[in-house]
């Protein structure tokens, strides 16, 4: 898996730390508190001892997560890789510094139900004799879709107020007809959709995978 060479070597870093100072089982001392919206600032505008931080502060709490997928060393390993490369390539779309932890962890998650879905994938094409009652949905795909329901909502929030009015009107009932719209928000039918085009464009470009 290819990996941004500088995010490689922080990673190798605490990875060499990780094992000499935390003897199997022992607990993990505190880690002090950061300034966290100064710091991902500064990682945003490209300073490498910032991105040496986030890495020590975040990486133990991230191997914890994707540990408790119950994921091999490996995949642990390539996840957290894959989730530091996303953020190196992906952190100007944080907007609120403060957010930079949850957006770690759900990019993680995101990543370790990938690499589960693609073992199960692997398994039934290898086993013919499998149940055909198996569920795709899971406690933790359950709780992936609360947290893009969460975000959903969150970005609906910071929409322009007459765009979110829109939006959670035709969320609510998508059968809503634009006349009824007009009717109920006393606004120009004429001015739905181009209100509503604009409000989903501005969500698609806030809600973009990674």
């Amino acid at each position: 898996m290819y990996a941004h060479p500088e995010i490689h070597s922080h990673l190798a870093r605490q990875r060499q730390v990780d094992l000499v100072r935390r003897p199997r089982g022992a607990q993990r001392a505190p880690q002090a508190s950061l300034e966290l919206g100064p710091l991902v600032e500064a990682a945003k505008a490209g300073d490498r001892q910032a991105w040496e931080l986030l890495v020590t502060h975040f990486t133990p709490k991230l191997r914890s997560v994707i540990r408790g997928y119950r994921l091999g060393e490996a995949d642990v390993d390539d996840i957290v890789q894959e989730t530091w490369t996303a953020a190196l390539a992906h952190i100007d779309r944080i907007r609120v510094p403060e957010a930079f932890g949850g957006w770690l962890l759900v990019t993680a998650r995101r990543a370790s139900l990938r690499v589960i879905e693609r073992s199960r994938r692997e398994v039934v094409a290898s086993d013919e004799h499998l149940p055909n009652d198996v569920t795709e949905r899971t406690p933790d795909s359950a709780l992936l879709e609360d947290e893009d329901r969460i975000a959903v909502n969150t970005a609906v929030e910071r929409l322009p107020e007459r765009q979110s009015t829109i939006v959670r009107a035709l969320l609510l009932d998508p059968g809503t007809s634009y006349a009824d719209l007009a009717e109920t928000l006393r606004i120009p039918i004429g001015s739905i959709g181009p209100t509503r085009e604009r409000a989903l464009s501005r969500l698609r470009r806030e809600l973009a995978p990674i």
